[in-house]
C-alpha cells in the first residue's frame, strides 16, 4: 500500500494552528519508509514526525486523564488500519475499563476479540510468550502483532506474574515481529517499575502531575511542564523531542473502522492447564521461608500485586499450608 492509496477523505483537517489533525499528518507521508508508522505529531519547527514502531520497539506511556494519551493511541490505531491489512499487521487490545478500545470490538486485524478481563489478559500475555516460542522455532516474524494495552496495571496489580510476561514479551517479541504499547494514567513506580524500563527504552509523556511522576517515566523532569490536549514528549535511547501529537474524532473514527469492516478471524487463545508461573512459584516459597506470618501487605510489596490477589493467594496458603500452582 502506497501513498496514493491512502483514503483519507473520512479524515478532516484542523483549522486551529496549535494542532494538528491525523490527516494532515499523514497526507504527505512515504510508506516504503516505514514497517509499521506510528506518527508523533508536529514538532516545534512545524516538522511532521514518524518513527516505525519496528525501529523504537515497545513503549511505555503515561499521563493524566484527559492529557491525550487516547486520542495519541486512536490516532496510531487508524494509522494502521488505513495503511496495513490484516495480513501485515494484527492488533491484541487489552482493555479492563471497557471504555476506549470498544469500537475496534470486530475489525479484522483483532487476533482475539477486546480482553476485558484481568485474568484472560493474564492468559493473553502467555500466550504471546507461546507465539514468541513459535516463532523462534518457524524462524517467523510476520504478521507483526502489536499488544495495545489501555491501564495495563489493572492486569499487573490484580494478576500473578504479569510484570515477569511483560518484560519478556518486550525483551524478545522484538526479535520475531511483536511489540507493546502499554499505557496507564498512574506513573508510580509499582506500576513504571525498573524491570520494565530496562527493557522498554521508549516512553511517551503527556502532561504529568508531578516531578515525581515524570522522573518515574522519563527519568528526569519536563513531564509536569506538559500543557495538555495532546502535548508530549517521547524519549528514546537515543533523542528526546516535544510534539504536539495527532487528533482524530470519534466521528473519524467510527468511519475508518466501518471502512475497514467487521470480519475478523479469532486465534484460539490456548493456555496449557499444567502452565505455571516458575519463577513467582519460587517467589512465594522463599516469602514463606523468610516470614513465619504472611499477611497480604507482604505479599502486595514483595510481589507487587493487588490487595486482592494478595488476599487470594493467603488464604490459598493458610488452607493447604502450601501455595497452589499459580497459573
Amino acid at each position: 500500500m502506497s501513498k496514493s492509496n491512502i483514503d483519507l477523505s473520512m479524515l478532516s483537517s484542523i483549522k486551529d494552528d496549535r494542532y494538528i489533525s491525523l490527516k494532515d499528518c499523514l497526507k504527505d507521508i512515504d510508506l516504503d519508509k516505514y514497517e509499521i508508522p506510528i506518527c508523533l505529531g508536529r514538532d516545534s519547527n512545524k516538522n511532521i514526525v514518524f518513527k516505525d514502531l519496528v525501529d523504537i520497539k515497545s513503549i511505555l506511556m503515561s499521563g493524566m486523564t484527559h492529557s491525550g494519551k487516547s486520542v495519541f493511541i486512536n490516532s496510531f490505531i487508524n494509522t494502521i488500519l488505513l495503511t496495513k491489512t490484516e495480513k501485515e499487521v494484527k492488533l491484541l487490545f487489552i482493555d479492563p475499563k471497557m471504555v476506549e478500545m470498544s469500537i475496534y470490538e470486530n475489525i479484522p486485524h483483532n487476533i482475539f476479540p477486546i480482553v476485558h478481563d484481568t485474568k484472560k489478559a493474564s492468559d493473553t500475555f502467555t500466550w504471546c510468550i507461546e507465539e514468541i516460542e513459535r516463532r523462534k522455532t518457524r524462524k517467523e516474524d510476520k504478521p507483526y502483532i502489536i499488544i495495545v494495552a489501555d491501564e495495563y496495571e489493572d492486569t499487573m496489580l490484580a494478576e500473578i506474574g504479569v510484570e515477569e510476561k511483560l518484560c519478556k514479551i518486550a525483551s524478545e517479541g522484538k526479535e520475531v515481529g511483536i511489540f507493546m504499547i502499554l499505557s496507564s494514567a498512574r506513573a508510580s513506580a509499582t506500576i513504571i517499575t525498573k524491570k520494565l524500563k530496562n527493557v522498554i527504552k521508549t516512553r511517551i509523556a503527556f502532561a504529568m502531575i508531578s516531578k515525581i511522576d515524570s522522573k518515574t517515566l522519563l527519568d528526569e523532569e519536563g513531564g509536569e511542564e506538559l500543557l495538555g490536549n495532546g502535548d508530549m514528549i517521547f524519549k528514546s535511547e537515543n533523542e528526546k523531542i516535544r510534539v504536539q501529537a495527532p487528533w482524530i474524532s470519534y466521528e473519524e473514527q467510527i468511519s475508518v473502522v466501518n471502512k475497514v469492516g467487521y470480519n475478523p478471524q479469532y486465534a484460539e487463545l490456548e493456555i496449557k492447564e499444567t502452565v505455571r508461573d516458575e519463577l513467582l512459584y519460587e517467589r512465594v516459597k522463599q516469602l514463606q521461608k523468610r516470614h513465619k506470618n504472611l499477611t497480604t501487605n507482604i505479599l502486595q510489596r514483595e510481589l507487587q500485586i493487588g490487595y486482592n490477589k494478595a488476599s487470594e493467594i493467603l488464604k490459598e496458603i493458610n488452607k493447604n499450608e502450601d501455595i497452589p500452582e499459580y497459573r
